[in-house]
């Protein structure tokens, strides 16, 4: 279960954090059995994992766009704040500052860049799957019926 951003209060983790900075064992934050300690650690995980899937499936030529700003195209950073969204609500982010932060700060770090390096290593095919797969699981591709004047079609 995803806490929301309420109960996790930032106030209370900053105090948890800095009596560990106090106490000059800031790993100890990580191993801390506080419930909110934990959820925030999950959250944390989640949007690492999400930043780092989106990058290793961003594509240079063709496929889907790492950032559309049509606000019906699918777009990678579309796909990473839905998964932000669901499972880290602490750190959502809209699709825009999801493209803005991979850019100015992620991929310029030492996941970013490692994530980066796997991702130029997987084939296209295996990116265009892995996309469509994770674009319907967190329904970033809607299912939409449309009459068409003799019967209901699904469109994408």
């Amino acid at each position: 279960m995803i806490l929301t951003s309420s109960v996790i209060n930032r106030h209370e983790l900053v105090t948890i954090f800095v009596s560990y900075l106090v106490d000059q064992n800031p790993a100890g934050f990580r191993s801390d059995k506080d419930h909110k300690v934990i959820e925030f650690v999950k959250q944390t995980e989640v949007f690492l994992g999400a930043l780092v899937t989106i990058t290793m499936l961003r594509q240079e030529a063709g496929g889907v766009p790492f950032y559309s700003p049509r606000g019906r195209d699918a777009c990678l950073c579309k796909l990473g704040s839905s998964i932000i969204r669901q499972g880290a609500p602490n750190f959502y982010r809209n699709p825009r500052s999801v493209y803005d932060y991979v850019n100015s700060k992620f991929s310029k770090s030492t996941k970013g860049m490692e994530a980066l390096q796997k991702g130029e290593t997987l084939s296209n095919e295996l990116k265009i799957e892995q996309i469509n797969r994770l674009m319907r699981k967190y329904r970033v591709i809607k299912e939409v019926r449309d009459f068409d004047g003799v019967e209901w079609v699904e469109t994408q």
